[in-house]
């Protein structure tokens, strides 16, 4: 089992060295402009202004898309493409027209943009496993994939997610994306936890971690509150700052709350963050349900975006109240940090590898009502501290700009120059006749046979053995060598042919074969001992190809709900 080592291990922070500038795409679901807050959305900010300042050539890829349209709480999708531009960063999005739950879909839209686009370095966030076919791709030698370094930067799976909310898979997409997700960072070159915790809880469900796996706390804490400004603060205001959800701590607040009870009469209780459903219902509309015997002041804020809550919170008087039962690297805490906003929060988890141990008690109490109401009462007594990053902050962002040399220095920044060699497959060719018309057997047979005439044996496994044989030599005009015809029930015959070649291409009859599918294949196998491939359709007047299905591969599950792990087309050792 490899260690989780710390990402400063293995980079140089004191070289002065600059990174040869490399072309890099960040595909995310969110960022700071369309999405108004987030954790997600704030890192992926934070890393965008880490890559410019190291002065490579950044493009962000889009994915929160459905029904053909970017989602943009604010504004419309061409100011944040100005906004963007003005920053040096290329903004695109995938052209998504399915509802965004269309995970494999949108994976694939992912694929395409990357196919089409000369990066060096891709950063993927395992949240939506936008990165799971590009990552297929490269694990097969597909150019340019094999050619691009594969980083995936964990904010949060949704098996993670299910287990701290308590919460039952509810839909087959569910499990079609947990287990993208969990493929996504198994096959990945490298994959970068903001905590240990993350990565140590993933390895718990039984995910292999590759061997390069870290952890580096987000690129976001510039200025953290200096020894000097560590003073208590009175506090008439107790704000819970975070997503109204289970997992963010939201009941064990209000638990909190009962507990305290008439103790905080005269004081304002606010609630500054987005709603979220749970079990069907507004999570507001539950929280207003059980604050009806509360005798002190109470507010929701739900509409605010990073700027604003920031803003509020270092208002006189307000405390931060971010009690999760479990977090990853949450950007609350680093921004409570920066900003000189005090907090309490909890342990056993992300948060508290980055709060100094020195200030663990002050600011940290375990995920239960009991010790939170105890730490609150105690603040209100006393005043509420402030907390210091267990990190230095400086460091940190030295550690992301000499992640981004050596990335260019030793993991792939010299490109191909030229397209790889092709590689012959050694192989049979089995087309399988799955009983449909005679002409449609005959036209694929022709149009098949005139790509790949006498590069591999041939043979047609057929039922319809008279039948096809006159077909062949009337319509066809296949000469002998060209394939032989096999009875579908004599094994014996098809087991000796099978014994010729050390591998194996299986095709429907209604499949055209392109070419490129056996240099694909012979890179694959040389990793794989099956490998299948996407099939299209042809339609309309132009005989335009159109794909209709995508096959699921190796996302676990999805074969024993009826999903196909390949198509009609495969080929084995």
């Amino acid at each position: 089992m490899s260690k989780i080592r710390p990402l400063n291990e293995i980079v140089d922070i004191r070289s002065r060295r600059s990174a040869k500038p490399l072309k890099i795409c960040v595909v995310t679901s969110e960022f700071i402009g369309p999405v108004k807050n987030g954790g997600i959305g704030a890192a992926t900010t934070g890393l965008l202004e880490t890559l410019r300042k190291d002065n490579h050539s950044v493009s962000v890829l889009y994915t929160l898309v459905q029904h053909g349209t970017p989602v943009c709480a604010e504004r419309d999708w061409p100011h944040w493409e100005m906004e963007l531009k003005k920053k040096g960063i290329a903004l695109h999005y995938i052209n998504n027209e399915q509802d965004y739950r269309a995970w494999r879909l949108k994976s694939w839209l992912v694929m395409e943009h990357l196919r089409d686009h000369d990066y060096d370095f891709v950063f993927f966030n395992e949240h939506h496993a936008s990165g799971y076919y590009s990552i297929e791709a490269k694990k097969c030698g597909i150019e340019p994939f094999a050619s691009q370094t594969h980083c995936v930067w964990t904010h949060g799976s949704l098996q993670w997610v299910f287990e701290i909310n308590d919460q039952y898979v509810s839909r087959t997409t569910d499990i079609e994306l947990m287990s993208m997700e969990r493929r996504t960072v198994e096959q990945a070159d490298i994959v970068l936890g903001p905590s240990k915790y993350i990565l140590q809880k993933y390895r718990s469900y039984g995910w292999q971690l590759p061997e390069m796996t870290f952890h580096q706390p987000l690129p976001l804490l510039q200025n953290p509150i200096q020894q000097s400004k560590l003073s208590r603060k009175d506090v008439d205001e107790i704000v819970f700052f975070g997503r109204l959800e289970t997992r963010k701590g939201l009941w064990i607040f209000c638990d909190a709350l009962d507990r305290l009870g008439n103790e905080l009469a005269g004081k304002r209780v606010t609630f500054l963050g987005r709603t979220t459903a749970e079990s069907g219902f507004s999570s507001g509309t539950m929280l207003l349900a059980r604050s009806q015997n509360w005798p002190f002041d109470l507010r929701l804020i739900n509409d605010y975006g990073q700027e604003a809550a920031l803003e509020y919170l270092r208002g006189a008087g307000r405390l931060a109240v971010i009690p999760s039962l479990a977090d990853n690297s949450p950007c609350v805490i680093y921004e409570c940090m920066e900003n000189g906003v005090p907090f309490i929060s909890t342990r056993g988890s992300g948060i508290q590898e980055l709060v100094d141990r020195r200030d663990w008690p002050k600011v940290l109490v375990e995920p239960n009502a009991a010790e939170l109401a105890d730490k609150i009462r105690q603040v209100l007594k006393k005043g509420a501290a402030m907390a210091r990053p267990a990190f230095d902050a400086r460091e940190n962002l030295k550690g992301w700009s000499a992640f981004s040399r050596y990335i260019s220095e030793r993991i792939g920044a010299a490109r191909r120059e030229a397209e790889p060699a092709q590689i012959e497959l050694d192989a049979a060719l089995f087309w399988v006749d799955s009983g449909k018309s005679l002409s449609l057997l005959a036209r694929n047979l022709i149009s098949n046979l005139a790509r790949i005439r006498s590069k591999y044996p041939a043979y047609l496994i057929t039922q319809r053995g008279m039948a096809v044989r006159g077909m062949i030599g009337e319509i066809v005009g296949a000469k002998e060598e060209d394939f032989s015809i096999l009875d579908a029930d004599d094994r014996e015959a098809i087991n000796a042919a099978l014994a010729k070649k050390p591998h194996a291409v299986f095709a429907d009859t209604e499949i055209e074969i392109m070419p490129r599918f056996f240099d694909g294949a012979a890179r694959a196998l040389a990793k794989a001992d099956i490998v299948s491939c996407i099939v299209a359709e042809r339609s309309g007047v132009n005989n335009e190809t159109q794909i209709t299905k995508l096959p699921c591969g190796n996302i676990m599950g999805l074969p024993f709900l009826g999903y196909a792990m390949g198509s009609g087309l495969w080929a084995c050792s």
